[in-house]
């Protein structure tokens, strides 16, 4: 039986190949590895952002610092492939602790199969490399440790504070696991009857202590809740994206056979009962938390389906020979989806050379213009992973851990509308880098204020007509440029 299950998880593996490859570089990816590369340097955590000009200069919360720290150990030890590989080992984990899960409610090779289909599309688009992804591995090894327990290993519940204070270090994501431990509480308070188990919450929540910033780190992500990012996309409702259609479609996909499988087969497991009940509400209110949905919703479908698939065993067996045909079928699809994957890119990050502004930034550095950068907020963490220490950027992915909590929506709306006053903001920017043809870049070259000195398919430069004290500039460009309306 142990040999069956090694073979199936390969198999699995095999069926995540497409996922492990298709890795492309998120905009904030940049200044996570940036910001580890520097602590490793220093030595220590910035107590005030020393990365953007227009940043509150007040203590920095850096809440995610020791996954930053790793995914620059991963640079520095393979470059790009190394934050390949740090995203794959990160995704065999948490395929890893599903699958275990999966295992703790029946063997069910066809079962498990089907299922980790139908999630590992998702899994590749939500974890990627960035600290997030952190959580959902985390929120994976508190479920494992509340099966253990209830499967008579009660002690190791007392792991969940050590868990705890790994987790407040890694990502602002251990606010869930608070929320799991309170409900293992009342789980094992009222089915165990353990009077002590109440204290696992308290101990988790003072486990949140044990970070750089000590209660600080706890005041920055309670304030957090209730600041609103609903100008991120991943922020925003699930329901109302651009395609809110497909959006709907999949949310019933993962809720509703999971609701269906709490009514047909009794639920025995209260911690995850309630907490799918508490990630469908989180995916409501936040795009981003879709993915748990995806991971506690399989976990109570896949439960019921077991109990049913138990008891049509007893009356007859399962073909064989349908469960090695799915099989075969789905790993060969899967082997020839990721070497077509493979010869893309192989084991390194795709970079749409559309998507940042290389060539630009090659400009600024050779030319030394700055250095306070005013650009737009996609490019913020490129332009720090490339620029700093000589140019210091005006905005990146941050948002109110170092900035005003209405700065990133005010200059956002400003670059919309091509409202340059507002967008250049205070202190006063030396440089401005913005998409070619975006109505910012419109109204600075409507500008009597503003000189081009470089353009370039992608992106844009001006500098200040007349700045006091520096030398003249080269107007530069390079490539076909689009033509401006």
């Amino acid at each position: 039986m142990k040999l069956k299950k090694i073979l199936l998880f390969l198999a699995i593996l095999v069926l995540a190949l497409p996922s492990f490859f298709r890795l492309q570089t998120d905009p904030d990816l940049w200044w996570h590895v940036k910001f580890g590369l520097d602590h490793i340097q220093s030595g220590k955590l910035p107590e005030v952002d020393p990365y953007a000009y227009t940043s509150l200069k007040k203590p920095w919360v850096n809440h995610e610092w020791l996954t930053e720290m790793l995914l620059a150990k991963a640079y520095l030890t393979a470059g790009g492939e190394g934050i390949f590989w740090f995203r794959a080992f990160l995704l065999t984990l948490i395929l890893g602790g599903l699958f275990l899960l999966f295992l703790t409610r029946g063997f069910h090779p066809l079962l498990t199969l089907l299922t980790f289909t139908a999630v590992l599309p998702y899994l590749q688009i939500y974890i990627i490399a960035r600290p997030h992804s952190t959580s959902y591995l985390l929120v994976l090894v508190f479920l494992l440790v509340i099966e253990a327990a209830r499967k008579g290993k009660t002690a190791w519940l007392w792991l969940l504070p050590v868990l705890t204070a790994l987790w407040v270090n890694l990502h602002g994501g251990f606010v869930l696991g608070l929320t799991l431990s309170f409900l293992a509480a009342l789980e094992f308070y009222y089915t165990k009857k353990q009077k002590t188990v109440l204290l696992l919450p308290v101990l988790c929540l003072l486990a949140a202590l044990l970070n750089p910033f000590g209660a600080g780190l706890l005041r920055f992500v309670w304030g957090e809740l209730f600041v609103d990012h609903g100008f991120i996309a991943e922020w925003q409702p699930f329901l109302i994206q651009p395609l809110w259609q497909k959006a709907l479609l999949l949310y019933l996909l993962f809720s509703v056979p999971a609701v269906a499988g709490l009514l047909i087969s009794r639920p025995r497991r209260f911690t995850e009962t309630v907490f799918f009940f508490f990630a469908a509400g989180l995916a409501l209110l936040h795009a981003r938390f879709f993915i748990l949905l995806v991971l506690t919703g399989s976990l109570i479908f896949y439960e019921a389906a077991s109990d049913l698939s138990s008891r049509s065993e007893k009356k007859a067996a399962f073909p064989r020979t349908v469960f090695f045909a799915v099989l075969i079928f789905l790993m060969s699809w899967s082997a020839w989806k990721g070497a077509e994957e493979f010869r893309r890119s192989g084991f390194r990050l795709r970079l749409n050379a559309q998507d940042y502004p290389a060539q630009a930034v090659a400009y600024l550095k050779a030319h030394k213009i700055g250095p306070n950068l005013c650009l737009t907020f996609q490019w913020g963490g490129y332009a720090i992973w490339s620029l700093y220490p000589d140019y210091k950027v005006s905005v990146d992915g941050r948002n109110t851990s170092v900035y005003a909590a209405d700065y990133i929506p005010r200059t956002l709306e400003a670059y919309k509308n091509g409202d340059l006053k507002t967008f250049l903001g205070t202190p006063k920017p030396d440089v401005l880098l913005v998409e070619n043809t975006s109505p910012i870049d419109q109204a600075a070259s409507a500008s009597c204020l503003w000189t081009e000195v470089y353009r370039d398919p992608v992106a844009v430069i001006y500098v200040p007509l007349i700045p006091a004290g520096r030398p003249a500039v080269p107007a530069e460009t390079s490539g076909p440029a689009p033509a401006r309306s």
